[in-house]
């Protein structure tokens, strides 16, 4: 990607899977996986048929983690993602680990990219 004569790319800043005790069970059955660049986030599912679904970070409008009793208990939590994306106007990251840590590092990320594309946010409008 070429941006005013600066050839950027696009790098991985966190990837992993979900970490509950039923995905850890499940094992190489567990399809689902998270990818989070400089640019989007990505989530592939499907063991035989694949699925990706993707949201730009500069369409993100809020985020937060979602952490009940177990949750806390097993270190994971859930990052519940409202977006500007007609298709998916709420997009969640399920039971990953250090759910705290990966959304801090999103929200940097997020900032960067909206910095990077000249995007502004004006509540209200």
């Amino acid at each position: 990607m070429e941006v005013e004569g600066i050839f950027m790319e696009e790098k991985i800043l966190w990837q992993g899977k979900p970490e509950s005790l039923i995905d850890k069970a499940k094992g190489k059955l567990n399809s689902v996986e998270y990818i989070i660049t400089n640019e989007r986030i990505r989530i592939k599912h499907g063991l035989i048929g694949k699925k990706e679904d993707e949201i730009d970070l500069v369409r993100i409008n809020d985020i937060r983690v979602d952490q009940g009793i177990k949750d806390r208990v097993q270190g994971i939590g859930d990052i519940v993602l409202t977006t500007t994306d007609t298709l998916n106007p709420a997009f969640i990251i399920q039971s990953i680990k250090n759910p705290h840590e990966v959304k801090e590092l999103l929200r940097k990320a997020i900032r960067e990219e909206k910095e990077r594309q000249n995007v502004r946010y004006h509540e209200g409008l």
